[in-house]
């Protein structure tokens, strides 16, 4: 499916002569606004940017003998992108409409983002991409155009005018690598926190017989943990119980304290897929069972491939995820069964500490790890882990 991406500067939202502001965050199905059908009065702000997108099932529509394309119709609003004015409008069933000053319109199907390291002449080159889709190529965002920075964080901490920047690199058809002659990295590394979600899924819950949390359970790794889709994994000697969990992570691009639930969207950037590797041991009978030695071992978050942006995925919180070990599928569910969901998540941490450009929040994982079967099973040397989630990828690591 491809999307229309529309990097907006500002928006009103005007009835009966009265402006009201209107922050819209992303799309909620194939054409629909996550739109607040009873306005309140808001401030925007000429450097504030938000992401709109649509699919491409659009017509051509004429209103007043003026010519208008994208045009988009559902039980709640009529949108239009009028091609001479530069702007998009959208009128909804209660006569409000929102008159944006687009800055940039693009047709890029997927974003999907991607750190590398590129080897030539015995320099090792560190870069910012974005995965070409149903290819084997890369644009090298950085050599395409040297204001964007070469780490996703930076990425992240700057200007919203770095993706319009990226959108019209992938769109210049230049600065293509080959995906085998860079090592993918992590998609983000050094973030200012890694946060982990606990007993998060309904059915792993259950495998364990204890009862849904109410609230979330909250812990962390250290960003140390953190290594590439690919690389391998040290087998520590201090743990003889090393353990596989997939898990769905997302990742913050704008920063928040206290965040209302109405805009907890707007403060995620993308997805990534996460393996939260664990010494079981260490985190259920040693260290007074407080968790993070079992959690925070070296290579012990493999993160990747890439980063989806959250506009090229329809419902986060209905996607399949799996992990197997050597070929063999250990943990198979699907993200629709999260306690606590993405938006509750953010809401919630953001009550205690300011959520951060780059912030990654992995959100727990599905029944079928391995201290909870009967007998328990745990990871070798020379295992294989595969963790996938559909829509965002597969990260493959040898446990060494």
């Amino acid at each position: 499916m491809c999307f229309h991406h529309f990097f907006v500067r500002s928006a009103t939202v005007i009835s009966k002569g009265k402006e009201y502001g209107m922050l819209i965050n992303r799309t909620a199905n194939n054409a629909n606004f996550l739109l607040n059908h009873s306005p309140r009065p808001v401030s925007f702000y000429s450097s504030s940017y938000c992401t709109f997108s649509f699919s491409t099932q659009a017509t051509t529509a004429t209103a007043s003998g003026t010519a208008y394309n994208l045009w988009w119709n559902n039980p709640h609003c009529h949108y239009y992108y009028h091609t001479q004015q530069n702007r998009l409008k959208t009128i909804n069933k209660n006569g409000y409409y929102i008159q944006t000053q687009l800055l940039h319109t693009s047709r890029v199907d997927n974003m999907k983002f991607v750190q590398f390291l590129r080897t030539s002449n015995g320099t090792q080159t560190r870069g910012l991409g974005v995965e070409l889709p149903l290819s084997d190529e890369i644009v090298d965002l950085s050599a395409a155009d040297p204001t964007i920075p070469t780490d996703m964080k930076t990425f992240l901490e700057g200007s919203r005018t770095h993706l319009v920047t990226a959108l019209r690199a992938v769109e210049s058809n230049t600065d293509r690598i080959k995906k085998e002659d860079v090592q993918l990295l992590a998609p983000i590394t050094q973030p200012d926190k890694l946060i982990c979600i606990g007993m998060n899924y309904q059915d792993h819950c259950a495998e364990q017989n204890v009862k849904v949390p109410v609230e979330p359970v909250i812990f962390s790794k250290f960003s140390s943990c953190i290594i590439g889709p690919h690389d391998d994994i040290p087998y520590p000697e201090e743990t003889e119980e090393l353990d596989w969990e997939v898990e769905l992570a997302f990742v913050i691009g704008k920063e928040g304290k206290k965040i209302a639930a109405k805009d907890a969207m707007s403060h995620v950037f993308g997805y990534t897929v996460a393996h939260d590797v664990s010494a079981r041991d260490w985190q259920m009978k040693k260290n007074g069972r407080q968790w993070l030695l079992g959690k925070s071992m070296d290579g012990f978050c493999p993160l990747g491939p890439c980063i989806v942006m959250k506009e090229n995925i329809m419902n986060p919180e209905n996607l399949g995820i799996r992990c197997s070990v050597n070929g063999i599928i250990k943990q198979e569910s699907n993200t629709c069964n999260l306690v606590h969901g993405i938006e509750k998540l953010v809401v919630y941490l953001s009550r205690f500490f300011t959520l951060k450009p780059g912030d990654v929040i992995i959100t727990g994982t599905p029944p079928g790890v391995g201290v909870f079967r009967n007998p328990p099973e745990f990871l070798k040397k020379g295992d294989v882990v595969t963790c996938e989630i559909d829509e965002i990828g597969s990260i493959t690591n040898k446990i060494i």
